[in-house]
């Protein structure tokens, strides 16, 4: 194993790593599996693979981060997530602006 590293299986989401699990059942894992990003059906880090495929550079980190802030803005940073969301959405705008085509449809 190298060093740093946090073993922690994937798995059904909330479910506890090899039946361990605290007095709720379930093992608080901030580092792997942050409450905050995996509420739902999929964590955001799946998501936001699925949704920058095919996308490269600063346009795949932007896109990245604004998908991460709004996922999380209920349940971390309120306003300032949504905020941070609109902030790379902008630049985003900017950095694209009128040299992209229109989406495929």
């Amino acid at each position: 194993m190298k060093v740093g590293h946090i073993p922690f299986p994937r798995g059904p989401i909330g479910a506890p790593p090899n039946g361990g699990g605290s007095i709720a059942g379930q093992v608080k894992d901030n580092v792997n599996h942050p409450s905050h990003y995996t509420a739902g059906k999929i964590e955001c880090i799946d998501a936001i693979e699925v949704v920058t495929e095919g996308l490269s550079g600063f346009e795949a980190y932007t896109t990245g981060n604004i998908l991460k802030y709004l996922w999380r803005w209920k349940r971390k940073n309120g306003i300032e997530d949504l905020k941070k969301a609109q902030w790379y959405l902008n630049r985003l705008i900017e950095t694209v602006g009128d040299k992209s085509e229109p989406a495929a449809k």
